[in-house]
């Protein structure tokens, strides 16, 4: 009694794996695609002060999808805005244009040294 239960268990469980097997053959599921949409806030730096160093500028230039934006613009709201939109915030990447070093030997900064970040890019996206 015992070993027929187990061998219809062990049947019906293979039969099961089986149409499991033959249906996800069969299934062509939808593939998903995004589009996406990039925020960037830029800074420069000031002109050379007296010992040829140079400071950072304010985060003041503001760009979406490399086009001008009007700003000062509160991160908050534009999040806020683009949600309405269904686009989700995927990522802040802090970037670094400048790839040389500080030549002056003072500890100071000069404009090309990396390290510091002078874009931020906000990466969004949505399905499309």
């Amino acid at each position: 009694m015992k070993n027929k239960l187990y061998l219809s268990l062990v049947v019906t469980a293979l039969l099961c794996v089986g149409v499991w097997s033959v249906y996800a053959q069969r299934s062509n599921p939808v593939k998903q695609t995004w589009e996406f949409k990039f925020i960037f806030l830029v800074r420069g730096f000031e002109a050379a002060d007296s010992r040829g160093l140079h400071q950072a500028s304010p985060w003041s230039a503001w760009f979406e999808d490399a086009k001008p934006l009007p700003g000062p613009i509160n991160m908050i709201s534009k999040a806020k805005e683009l949600g309405d939109q269904g686009w989700e915030l995927v990522a802040v990447t802090p970037m670094s244009a400048y790839a040389a070093r500080d030549y002056t030997n003072t500890g100071g900064v000069s404009v090309s040294y990396a390290g510091f970040d002078n874009h931020l890019q906000y990466v969004f996206k949505r399905q499309k």
